[in-house]
């Protein structure tokens, strides 16, 4: 599991950067009761794994249909998916972290992010028993 570092260096994102030129997008669609209702005002964060440590990439809050859309993000080139020696290795991974008030949150789930695609995540908050 990628750690969490205050330690990270900005000279780590150029060359992940050039060696992720394509883009891909997310959607999270934060829910709850088996996604009977949808939770607005969750903070969803994204993370970057890079070199096993966690680079947040974005902070928002779901809209009023515990949606958060079109995060653009690097991931590997297409041609990569192409190539039976690299396609193994296509995909881009990021971790996904979904927090409300009252509800258990969703901790570093990964995703995987593929150039020209939008991946859909979806997140089932669970309520903090007391």
């Amino acid at each position: 599991m990628p750690t969490n570092s205050q330690d990270f260096s900005l000279d780590r994102l150029g060359p992940f950067l050039a060696s992720h030129p394509g883009r891909g997008t997310m959607r999270v669609q934060v829910s709850t009761a088996d996604a009977a209702f949808p939770v607005p005002n969750a903070v969803v964060e994204v993370s970057a794994v890079i070199d096993g440590t966690a680079l947040p990439i974005y902070r928002r809050k779901t809209n009023q249909s515990g949606i958060v859309d079109d995060l653009i993000l690097p991931a590997k080139p297409r041609s990569a998916s192409q190539r039976e020696e690299t396609a193994s290795q296509s995909g881009t991974l990021y971790t996904v972290t979904v927090t409300h008030p009252g509800l258990r949150p969703l901790t570093d789930k990964r995703v995987v992010i593929y150039d020209g695609v939008e991946t859909i995540f979806p997140a089932s908050l669970q309520p903090i028993m007391i």
